[in-house]
Protein backbone atom coordinates (compact mmCIF):
# COMPACT_ATOMS: atom_id res chain seq x y z
CA UNK A 1 0.00 0.00 0.00
CA UNK A 2 1.36 3.68 -0.23
CA UNK A 3 0.05 6.22 2.01
CA UNK A 4 -1.67 9.01 -0.21
CA UNK A 5 -3.39 11.40 1.53
CA UNK A 6 -2.98 12.94 5.19
CA UNK A 7 -6.53 11.32 6.69
CA UNK A 8 -4.70 8.11 5.62
CA UNK A 9 -1.81 9.05 8.39
CA UNK A 10 -4.16 9.61 11.30
CA UNK A 11 -6.21 6.02 10.23
CA UNK A 12 -2.88 4.70 10.82
CA UNK A 13 -1.93 6.22 13.64
CA UNK A 14 -5.22 5.32 15.47
CA UNK A 15 -4.78 1.88 14.81
CA UNK A 16 -1.11 1.82 16.23
CA UNK A 17 -0.27 4.68 18.35
CA UNK A 18 -1.26 2.50 21.63
CA UNK A 19 0.81 -0.35 20.65
CA UNK A 20 3.98 1.78 19.36
CA UNK A 21 3.30 3.72 22.79
CA UNK A 22 3.34 0.37 25.12
CA UNK A 23 6.28 -0.74 23.09
CA UNK A 24 8.49 2.14 23.73
CA UNK A 25 7.62 2.90 27.42
CA UNK A 26 8.80 -0.69 27.65
CA UNK A 27 12.20 0.51 25.85
CA UNK A 28 12.83 3.58 27.35
CA UNK A 29 11.21 3.08 31.23
CA UNK A 30 10.65 6.38 30.65
CA UNK A 31 7.06 8.26 30.02
CA UNK A 32 8.17 11.87 28.99
CA UNK A 33 10.70 10.47 26.41
CA UNK A 34 8.21 7.76 25.25
CA UNK A 35 5.72 11.17 24.70
CA UNK A 36 8.79 12.75 22.43
CA UNK A 37 9.47 9.68 21.11
CA UNK A 38 5.53 8.93 19.98
CA UNK A 39 5.64 12.55 18.29
CA UNK A 40 8.94 12.04 16.17
CA UNK A 41 7.62 8.31 14.60
CA UNK A 42 4.46 10.41 13.75
CA UNK A 43 6.24 12.97 12.06
CA UNK A 44 7.98 10.31 10.16
CA UNK A 45 5.05 8.14 9.35
CA UNK A 46 3.38 11.75 8.15
CA UNK A 47 6.70 12.27 6.15
CA UNK A 48 5.65 9.11 3.98
CA UNK A 49 2.89 10.29 2.91
CA UNK A 50 2.55 10.90 -1.00
CA UNK A 51 6.33 9.92 -1.21
CA UNK A 52 5.07 6.98 -3.27
CA UNK A 53 7.19 4.61 -0.57
CA UNK A 54 5.44 0.96 -0.91
CA UNK A 55 4.14 0.02 2.38
CA UNK A 56 3.95 -4.19 2.45
CA UNK A 57 3.40 -4.68 6.00
CA UNK A 58 2.28 -1.19 7.70
CA UNK A 59 2.99 -2.74 11.49
CA UNK A 60 6.68 -3.90 10.40
CA UNK A 61 6.88 -0.58 8.83
CA UNK A 62 5.88 1.25 11.85
CA UNK A 63 8.07 -0.88 14.41
CA UNK A 64 11.11 -0.54 12.07
CA UNK A 65 10.76 3.67 12.50
CA UNK A 66 10.18 3.17 15.90
CA UNK A 67 13.38 0.99 16.60
CA UNK A 68 15.77 3.48 14.49
CA UNK A 69 13.76 6.39 16.22
CA UNK A 70 15.12 4.76 19.44
CA UNK A 71 18.87 3.89 18.24
CA UNK A 72 19.15 7.14 16.99
CA UNK A 73 18.23 9.02 20.04
CA UNK A 74 20.05 7.07 22.09
CA UNK A 75 23.26 7.00 20.00
CA UNK A 76 23.10 10.70 21.23
CA UNK A 77 22.90 9.26 25.22
CA UNK A 78 26.51 8.24 26.11
CA UNK A 79 25.25 6.81 29.18
CA UNK A 80 22.11 4.94 27.27
CA UNK A 81 24.03 2.70 24.97
CA UNK A 82 23.52 -0.34 26.37
CA UNK A 83 19.89 0.30 25.43
CA UNK A 84 20.85 0.36 22.04
CA UNK A 85 20.13 -3.51 22.48
CA UNK A 86 17.22 -3.29 23.05
CA UNK A 87 15.71 -4.81 19.88
CA UNK A 88 18.44 -6.08 17.56
CA UNK A 89 15.49 -9.19 17.30
CA UNK A 90 13.54 -6.87 15.67
CA UNK A 91 15.77 -5.81 13.28
CA UNK A 92 17.37 -9.58 12.80
CA UNK A 93 14.07 -11.34 13.83
CA UNK A 94 10.57 -9.43 12.39
CA UNK A 95 8.54 -11.65 13.64
CA UNK A 96 5.27 -9.30 13.00
CA UNK A 97 6.74 -9.33 8.94
CA UNK A 98 6.97 -12.98 9.13
CA UNK A 99 3.60 -13.42 10.90
CA UNK A 100 2.54 -11.46 7.53
CA UNK A 101 3.54 -13.83 5.28
CA UNK A 102 1.12 -16.25 6.40
CA UNK A 103 -1.79 -13.44 6.31
CA UNK A 104 -2.78 -13.04 3.06
CA UNK A 105 -3.11 -16.73 1.95
CA UNK A 106 -5.12 -16.63 5.32
CA UNK A 107 -7.23 -14.02 3.81
CA UNK A 108 -7.82 -16.08 0.66
CA UNK A 109 -8.84 -19.66 2.82
CA UNK A 110 -12.16 -17.26 4.16
CA UNK A 111 -15.23 -17.43 2.29
CA UNK A 112 -14.64 -15.37 -1.43
CA UNK A 113 -17.16 -12.04 0.14
CA UNK A 114 -14.82 -11.81 3.20
CA UNK A 115 -11.53 -12.60 1.66
CA UNK A 116 -12.17 -9.89 -1.47
CA UNK A 117 -13.09 -6.59 0.69
CA UNK A 118 -10.16 -8.03 3.33
CA UNK A 119 -7.41 -7.81 0.60
CA UNK A 120 -8.63 -4.54 -0.64
CA UNK A 121 -8.59 -3.01 2.89
CA UNK A 122 -5.79 -4.64 4.83
CA UNK A 123 -3.28 -5.67 2.16
CA UNK A 124 -4.38 -2.62 -0.75
CA UNK A 125 -4.96 -0.69 1.79
CA UNK A 126 -7.91 0.84 0.14
CA UNK A 127 -10.62 3.11 1.94
CA UNK A 128 -14.48 1.25 2.66
CA UNK A 129 -15.91 3.54 -0.05
CA UNK A 130 -13.40 3.02 -2.37
CA UNK A 131 -14.02 -0.85 -2.00
CA UNK A 132 -17.66 0.01 -1.94
CA UNK A 133 -17.18 1.68 -5.77
CA UNK A 134 -14.47 -1.40 -7.49
CA UNK A 135 -16.87 -3.93 -5.72
CA UNK A 136 -20.06 -2.50 -6.94
CA UNK A 137 -21.91 -2.74 -3.62
CA UNK A 138 -22.72 -0.84 -0.59
CA UNK A 139 -20.70 1.15 1.71
CA UNK A 140 -22.79 -0.85 4.66
CA UNK A 141 -22.47 -4.70 2.75
CA UNK A 142 -18.33 -3.31 3.20
CA UNK A 143 -18.38 -2.60 6.54
CA UNK A 144 -20.13 -5.37 7.51
CA UNK A 145 -17.89 -7.26 5.42
CA UNK A 146 -14.56 -6.21 6.37
CA UNK A 147 -15.93 -6.46 10.36
CA UNK A 148 -16.77 -10.02 9.74
CA UNK A 149 -14.27 -10.64 7.68
CA UNK A 150 -11.58 -9.13 10.37
CA UNK A 151 -13.26 -11.06 12.93
CA UNK A 152 -12.92 -14.71 10.58
CA UNK A 153 -9.46 -13.88 10.26
CA UNK A 154 -8.35 -13.23 14.10
CA UNK A 155 -10.18 -16.66 14.83
CA UNK A 156 -8.17 -18.40 12.07
CA UNK A 157 -4.75 -16.99 13.33
CA UNK A 158 -5.59 -17.79 16.58
CA UNK A 159 -6.89 -21.49 15.62
CA UNK A 160 -3.34 -21.86 13.52
CA UNK A 161 -0.60 -20.23 15.89
CA UNK A 162 0.59 -20.54 19.20
CA UNK A 163 0.61 -16.72 19.82
CA UNK A 164 2.86 -15.19 22.92
CA UNK A 165 2.18 -11.67 23.96
CA UNK A 166 3.37 -8.89 25.93
CA UNK A 167 1.62 -7.14 28.64
CA UNK A 168 0.70 -4.47 26.40
CA UNK A 169 -0.11 -6.70 23.68
CA UNK A 170 3.52 -6.43 21.76
CA UNK A 171 3.93 -9.91 19.76
CA UNK A 172 6.96 -11.58 21.71
CA UNK A 173 6.85 -14.98 19.31
CA UNK A 174 4.39 -17.33 17.52
CA UNK A 175 4.45 -21.03 16.33
CA UNK A 176 2.31 -22.82 13.91
CA UNK A 177 0.06 -25.46 15.06
CA UNK A 178 0.55 -28.77 13.71
CA UNK A 179 -3.28 -29.04 13.53
CA UNK A 180 -4.21 -26.05 11.70
CA UNK A 181 -6.02 -27.08 8.43
CA UNK A 182 -6.70 -24.00 6.52
CA UNK A 183 -2.50 -23.31 5.94
CA UNK A 184 -2.07 -26.92 5.54
CA UNK A 185 -4.36 -27.32 2.38
CA UNK A 186 -2.39 -23.63 1.29
CA UNK A 187 0.68 -25.39 1.51
CA UNK A 188 -0.10 -28.73 0.18
CA UNK A 189 -1.59 -26.72 -2.99
CA UNK A 190 1.73 -24.14 -3.45
CA UNK A 191 3.36 -27.98 -3.55
CA UNK A 192 1.39 -28.80 -6.13
CA UNK A 193 1.25 -25.81 -7.53
CA UNK A 194 5.63 -26.42 -7.65
CA UNK A 195 5.57 -29.80 -8.95
CA UNK A 196 2.21 -30.54 -10.67
CA UNK A 197 3.54 -34.35 -11.06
Amino acid sequence: MKITDEEQVWEIWTVYEEVMGAYLLKKTQNKELTKDLLHDILLKTHNACCSDIEIKNVRSWLFQIAFNTIADHFKKSPKSVELLEIDEQLQENDLYGKLAEFIEPMIDALPSKYSKTLKLSELKGLRQKEIAEELEISLAAVKSQVRRGRQLLKSEIHSCFHIVEGGNGVLLDFRLKTNCDSLQKILKKRLKNLHPF
